[in-house]
């Protein structure tokens, strides 16, 4: 499938023990393979991706879990509305279980002092307010 995508370039960033994975980047060149050898989080592992994007002045990153599942049409769908609202800068597209039932994902921002509490209260203390971000 992602032969026939209109996606440039993928970059599949590996944070796992072994680069088993590297098998589906071989042959491709659309498709870099980065192995970290050790677990960087989540947020590491796209900042790699981003700047490598940014460095082949790509117009769009998507960033994805690598169980996200979703129907071939809707990368363009998304383009075509980027494209058409040049004064949106971030895109989170409606994400629903395999039910179909809704999954709320959007989430209130902490304040400065919640993250300063968070970083150095016993984390029982902070546990009812942070559950609500």
């Amino acid at each position: 499938m992602y032969k026939k995508s209109i996606i440039d370039h993928l970059f599949l960033v590996d944070n796992s023990e072994s680069d088993n994975l590297k098998l589906f980047a071989e042959g491709e060149e659309r498709i870099s393979y980065i192995y970290n050898n050790k677990n960087l989080g989540y947020g590491s592992a796209h900042n790699i991706a981003i700047k490598r994007a940014f460095i082949k002045n790509s117009d769009y990153h998507i960033i994805l879990n690598p169980d996200i599942e979703f129907r071939p049409e809707i990368i363009s769908i998304i383009l075509n509305f980027m494209e058409a609202h040049k004064d949106v800068g971030q895109l989170l597209p409606k994400v629903v279980y395999s039910t179909g039932k809704i999954q709320y994902l959007c989430k209130m921002l902490p304040t400065p002092l919640d993250l300063i509490c968070k970083r150095f209260l016993p984390q029982n203390l902070m546990d009812k307010r942070m559950a609500k971000f």
